[in-house]
């Protein structure tokens, strides 16, 4: 006999960061929306957070454990709505490419970079 617990803590996807007033005008059904999906999809015990940087692009940081990576990014000509719309659309579901690489990848160079540029100290 299999038994999954879906709903343990430790296996569903955390989001953080939708509070930042980056996100102040989506709508808290929007935002509900994204949490309840990303907690609910299959094989994603890890933390995605979103960091708005000052200049309006939003990267998203995928933490497993204490392993940390910044993963992909949205440039500004994304909305805050617009983000939220795409990562419950293209991140969560099990079978879309974005899911697939927020699940596989632990390093994307290419986002590390942008934040790098976006993030200077």
């Amino acid at each position: 006999m299999n038994i999954s617990n879906q709903h343990s803590p430790n296996f569903q996807m955390k989001v953080k960061g939708l509070e930042h007033p980056y996100f102040s005008k989506v709508s808290n059904k929007m935002k509900n929306e994204l949490v309840a999906k990303a907690e609910a999809a299959k094989n994603t015990d890890f933390t995605v957070e979103f960091l708005p940087a000052p200049d309006n692009w939003v990267f998203l940081k995928k933490t497993i454990g204490q392993q940390e990576a910044i993963v992909d990014y949205f440039p500004p000509a994304y909305k805050p709505e617009d983000i939220v719309k795409t990562f419950t659309k293209t991140y969560i579901p099990e079978r879309r490419i974005a899911a697939k690489t927020l699940r596989n990848t632990n390093f994307n160079y290419k986002a590390l970079v942008a934040y790098k540029e976006h993030f200077k100290p």
